[in-house]
């Protein structure tokens, strides 16, 4: 892997190995943008460093030119970095980075692109920390998960090949670098295996269209919801590639919708930060675990926490609980949601995704999500829906739709319908803004 980096960024430097938005990059370009990476933390004594990171090209300049200096950086949402706190993250230094022209509230060191190219590559030994990423999962609380260069090496040893991507791949992502999706597939490992990043996050959903359309790519990332935006826009069958989906599961319809109008299908994966790759689907079949990864049901039970081990796990090879719950069944595994979807309401058990289930079989209901709260001191349950595209859905309708299919008290207190589900930075249904209407 550290021959193959070395290869991508010493040979041939005038070649496009990154495409951002229209503009090209070549590794003599990211190399001299690393060197300023380089001089814009010498003398700071801080092994992590903060990077405010929408762009792929400055998330390579920055890890080259970091790990140069013997450094990791800490991989920041430059949206959402007003409301990041960088005292409460007592492991990262002081010195937050952040390219030219990105509008950020805050003291930032800026780093400029112009420069001599720096002349030396430094690849991290296999034990040594490569970056940290900064994760809310579902629960709203900010989360570091540091990762060394081993767990990245070893997972992209397994997963490429059991997906079928080719070697030296053209990978196009929709989801930005700072989320893991984003970083391990859409920059590492065109990185890794002399291929070709291209990244379209900043365009319209037109815009992902065109670009599948124009670069064929072996490999395209995305979101459900990006998915699910491509299938009302796409005009034309798109080009064979590995369609691969992640960062939440991917609603039935959403998954028929896309492979009716783009004529491809969609390749599931599941895993988090945290664990890495843990297994993929394929059209709606069985979840088929990664090579070198096994699976169990906490317990030995039929039914409970899904644990896995892998060698990409930041303890290797040892059983590790997921926040999720599974259910085996013969030889398969099911997924069956998170763990705190299983709540208490008036001393009974309901299932969130329980709820969220019947709700997305109303004929009219494009999207929904099934979010817990506080009412009046007590734990009460909120569902909040949109229409599909000319379809008309009142809240009563819903509701009423909910409670010939569910028991009393699994019904939703509260039920709202939007025109659409608010969104993070990338892709995923935002639902600390939708507790706030809650307030």
């Amino acid at each position: 892997m550290n021959a193959s980096i070395r290869k991508t960024l010493c040979t041939n430097s005038g070649t496009t190995i990154l495409s951002e938005n229209g503009r090209d990059w070549s590794p003599s370009s990211l190399l001299a943008w690393a060197a300023n990476v380089r001089q814009a933390v010498r003398g700071t004594r801080e092994d992590i460093v903060p990077i405010a990171v929408h762009s792929p090209a400055f998330l390579l300049a920055c890890l080259l030119g970091l790990w140069r200096s013997k450094k990791a950086p800490i991989l920041l949402d430059p949206s959402i970095l007003d409301e990041i706190h960088l005292d409460s993250i007592p492991e990262a230094g002081r010195v937050l980075l952040a390219e030219e022209g990105v509008q950020i509230n805050r003291q930032v060191q800026r780093v400029p692109r112009a420069g001599t190219p720096m002349p030396y590559i430094a690849i991290p030994d296999d034990d040594e920390l490569a970056l940290v990423f900064l994760t809310s999962g579902s629960t709203g609380k900010p989360k570091l998960v540091p990762k060394t260069f081993s767990q990245f090496r070893r997972q992209m040893r397994v997963e490429p090949a059991f997906l079928g991507v080719p070697q030296a791949p053209s990978v196009l992502s929709m989801v930005p670098p700072f989320h893991i999706l984003g970083f391990m597939y859409g920059t590492f490992l065109p990185l890794i295996s002399c291929g070709r990043a291209i990244f379209c996050g900043n365009a319209t959903p037109y815009g992902w269209a065109k670009a599948i359309t124009r670069f064929r790519p072996h490999l395209v990332v995305g979101v459900p919801a990006h998915y699910r935006l491509l299938a009302q826009v796409a005009q034309t069958p798109f080009p064979p590639a590995i369609y691969l989906c992640s960062g939440g599961p991917l609603p039935t319809d959403c998954e028929a919708s896309f492979t009716e109008v783009c004529k491809q299908s969609i390749t599931q994966v599941y895993g988090s930060t945290e664990n890495g790759g843990i297994a993929i689907r394929r059209e709606g079949g069985p979840w088929q675990p990664f090579p070198e990864l096994t699976w169990r049901i906490a317990g030995g039970g039929r039914e409970g926490r899904l644990e896995v081990m892998s060698p990409w796990q930041q303890t290797p090879n040892r059983w590790t609980p997921t926040d999720d719950l599974a259910r085996q069944e013969g030889d398969q595994v099911l997924i069956l949601g998170r763990l705190d979807s299983v709540i208490k309401i008036g001393g009974r058990r309901l299932s969130l995704q329980e709820i969220l289930s019947v709700a997305q079989e109303h004929p009219d209901v494009e999207e929904a999500i099934v979010l817990p709260y506080e009412r009046y001191a007590e734990q009460a349950v909120a569902l909040f829906a949109c229409p599909k595209k000319d379809r008309q859905l009142a809240p009563w309708e819903l509701k009423s739709f909910l409670g010939q299919r569910l028991a009393k008290y699994k019904l939703p207190r509260t039920v709202r319908v939007l025109e659409a589900l608010p969104t993070t930075s990338i892709g995923k249904i935002d639902r600390q803004r939708l507790l706030s209407t809650l307030r």
